[in-house]
């Protein structure tokens, strides 16, 4: 299993609309094979931060996943919304 955490900073103005583009992605996700948890957070102490908390059951489900077309569209759609690059982290779960 992999655990992805990305975090996605949009620009103070953008915010509406990068909280569209990212939860347009998450019911089609959810249907891909290999996706167990796809769930979308927002920062208590700054309103523009957005979070993604991923559980994939392998990393090639998630490879999978970054190719479709839906991901790439809405990628290229939002990085000019962002204030920076999205900062994505692949990690494992201490205790279960």
């Amino acid at each position: 299993m992999v655990t992805v955490i990305a975090k996605i900073t949009a620009k103070k103005d953008k915010i509406n609309e990068v909280e569209k583009l990212l939860q347009s992605l998450i019911t089609p996700t959810l249907m891909e094979i290999g996706c167990k948890q796809y769930d979308l957070y927002r920062s208590i102490t700054d309103n523009n931060i957005f979070f993604f908390h991923e559980i994939w059951n392998h990393k090639k489900y998630l490879d999978i996943h970054l190719k479709t077309e839906r991901f790439l569209k809405t990628t290229q759609e939002i990085t000019p919304l962002l204030e920076c690059p999205i900062e994505i982290s692949l990690v494992n779960k201490i205790i279960n």
